[in-house]
């Protein structure tokens, strides 16, 4: 079973891309939420906040999407950053994280100069411009700035299914942490050739599930 605190989900749609923040859709049963909360999809915790700008009531049932890192969605004004020895993406990335009250890991850098002006902007645009695709937001509420490893693929994991026009793969799994981004999808009778997991979309209403990954060529 799917919940939201301590409510459980009617339905769940949920997508983990390879940059930025991953998203969850969900209705469930029970009261409205606000601020953050913790997804437990069958043992697997995802912490996020609820986006008050997406949530309300859908067949008089708590709906809402659940963002990973929302803090980094919201666009504002920065100051400038200036330093006489110069400033480093990592500095500016700390300090944005800071200033949001998140939590980030970095382990990327390079230097900016003696000055760095950000733009009216995301935490999450702008963590874009340091670092371009190598940043995310993880299940557990920590963005990192970092090259993904090749994560491991769980034992429970197949391919069903495989579309080589847009490297969608529907793949079941017994929850969709078993196929984590990074992840390589071993050649076998429906791929040609091995794929890497670049974007995760699982779905659930009731019992059934249905996980589909968008890949690249590994």
């Amino acid at each position: 079973m799917i919940r939201v605190n301590a409510y459980p989900c009617k339905t769940a749609s949920l997508t983990i891309p390879w940059s930025g923040c991953w998203e969850l859709v969900a209705q469930w049963e029970g009261k409205n939420y606000t601020g953050e909360v913790v997804v437990d999809w069958r043992g697997w915790k995802l912490k996020g906040y609820v986006d008050p700008s997406r949530q309300g009531l859908f067949t008089s049932e708590p709906s809402a999407v659940i963002v990973g890192g929302l803090p980094w969605c919201t666009r504002r004004t920065w100051r400038p950053f200036q330093s006489d020895r110069g400033i480093t993406a990592r500095e500016v990335a700390l300090s944005v994280a800071s200033q949001l009250g998140q939590t980030i890991e970095v382990a990327q850098d390079r230097p900016l100069g003696k000055l760095f002006v950000p733009r009216t902007e995301s935490g999450g645009q702008l963590l874009t411009r340091l670092f371009g695709k190598a940043w995310h937001v993880g299940t557990d509420g920590i963005a990192r700035a970092q090259t993904r490893a090749v994560a491991t693929v769980g034992k429970s994991v197949a391919v069903l299914e495989y579309d080589p026009r847009d490297g969608q793969a529907k793949v079941y799994a017994d929850r969709p942490d078993q196929v984590p981004i990074g992840a390589i999808l071993p050649k076998d009778s429906r791929l040609a050739t091995n794929r890497r997991v670049v974007q995760i979309n699982a779905n659930a209403t009731g019992t059934k599930e249905r996980i589909v990954c968008y890949t690249e060529a590994a």
